[in-house]
């Protein structure tokens, strides 16, 4: 399955008998000699009260992440195509808390990630002084060994950086985010998202995700962007999101502290692999 590009393999596993390696993921990742994603995702029975299904995700180098927005979409869908749940609205259990879908008739998904967390320590974003006050209100400076940046820093249940620049094709995505990666700010590493700014209510962006690379498009890093765009550089809460797979629709409520994204999702196609 796919949501704008952000590819994911997408794995019933509500009877619990599949347990993968980090070794059969990364297989199952390479897009040469395996099947080929950007994340995989498993859909579990509910662990906790009130939701209707558990949201494991991996990353292709086997990692586990605690969210993805473009998966949520897909993961919907799935529940829809396979008749898994007859409610359009569902609440999801992830490893850092709750998400809402909704499923509109034309295979567009909205997902409300939730409370946006700005607390350096869930970010995590270590050797640094600032608190969630300082986090919320403004972009901070870090400095690596190899350059200055400006980040806006948060957390939707996986951490994210956004840088604002004035055109987006002209940077090394891999250089900054390796670099942002391999440095003592992020020990959990990071997804960057930079963004190009068109008007009050449309951004360009290009993410880098941790355990991935660049990818086609990020929901959450969308949502990120959308929300240091707001906060930060002054923009629209409601704000199109431009990625090089497609377009989101997002709505940051600066009362609820709360994001939600609208976009579509697709199914590719379907089958069976047998795994060592």
């Amino acid at each position: 399955m796919h949501g704008l590009g952000n590819d994911f393999v997408v794995i019933n596993n509500l009877d619990g008998h599949i347990v993968l390696t980090n070794v059969q993921i990364r297989r199952l990742a390479n897009r040469h000699t395996g099947i080929g994603f950007d994340q995989l995702l498993m859909i579990a029975s509910p662990s906790v009260a009130d939701a209707d299904f558990d949201y494991v995700i991996y990353n292709a180098d086997g990692s586990e992440s605690g969210q993805c927005g473009n998966g949520a979409r897909c993961f919907a869908l799935y529940i829809k195509m396979y008749s898994l749940s007859t409610k359009v609205n569902l609440s999801i259990n992830t490893s850092h808390g709750m998400i809402f879908t909704h499923y509109f008739s034309d295979d567009k998904i909205s997902v409300n990630l939730g409370a946006v967390n700005f607390e350096p320590s869930s970010i995590p974003v270590a050797s640094m002084s600032y608190t969630a006050t300082d986090l919320k209100n403004s972009a901070v400076d870090v400095v690596t060994d190899r350059r200055r940046y400006s980040l806006s820093l948060l957390s939707l249940g996986n951490p994210h950086a956004i840088i604002q620049v004035s055109k987006i094709q002209e940077v090394d995505l891999s250089y900054w985010g390796k670099d942002l990666q391999d440095s003592k700010y992020f020990p959990q590493q990071v997804n960057l998202s930079i963004v190009e700014i068109i008007d009050n209510n449309s951004i360009k962006i290009r993410v880098y995700e941790r355990g991935v690379g660049e990818t086609l498009a990020c929901g959450s890093g969308a949502c990120a962007s959308a929300i240091a765009s707001c906060l930060h550089y002054g923009l629209s809460p409601n704000i199109t999101v431009h990625m090089l797979g497609g377009k989101l629709t997002l709505q940051y409520s600066v009362e609820s502290n709360s994001v939600t994204m609208i976009g579509a999702a697709s199914s590719v196609f379907e089958g069976s692999i047998y795994l060592d």
